[in-house]
């Protein structure tokens, strides 16, 4: 058993063609794996759409898809989790520590938060998923393990 958190650039890349879907949709179809996210994923990668769609790259009825099937996938399919007290405080920890922007801080202060809950339980640690080098590097630093779906083509 695997647990995975997609950060929106992971999450992103199941909806949307890219370098790495292929292996991020593995992942999310995976029966033993488990997908993790934070529930302002659901914003982020929604804004996604959008700027495809005002870019001309996708139609409003693709858009208005793509939102509906995050949304509901968001519902169903993965372990969205709440921005809670403490992720916040955590955040604005990583902000003082790394030059990131105030949703990647609080993307990996859920993540950070979420494998204390795993250790807890007993149970694997989790695989941090994205693909910006920036939040990587910081997730690194917090001693994540990465793993980058742009090198997975």
């Amino acid at each position: 058993m695997s647990i995975y958190f997609l950060e929106s650039s992971g999450l992103t890349k199941r909806y949307v063609n890219e370098i790495g879907s292929n292996w991020i949709r593995q992942i999310v179809t995976d029966p033993q794996n488990t997908v993790v996210c934070s529930k302002i994923g659901r914003v982020e990668v929604s804004s996604a759409f959008c700027r495809r769609y005002r870019e001309g790259y996708i139609t409003t009825s693709d858009r208005d898809q793509l939102i509906a099937t995050l949304h509901h996938d968001c519902n169903v399919t993965y372990h969205a989790l709440n921005v809670t007290d403490d992720v916040l405080t955590e955040a604005v920890g990583l902000l003082k520590k790394y030059p990131l922007r105030a949703y990647d801080a609080i993307r990996l202060a859920t993540a950070l938060v979420a494998i204390r809950v795993l250790i807890q339980h007993a149970l694997p640690p989790l695989i941090f998923v994205c693909a910006d080098q920036r939040l990587s590097q910081a997730a690194e630093a917090e001693g994540l393990s990465i793993e980058d779906p742009n090198n997975h083509p």
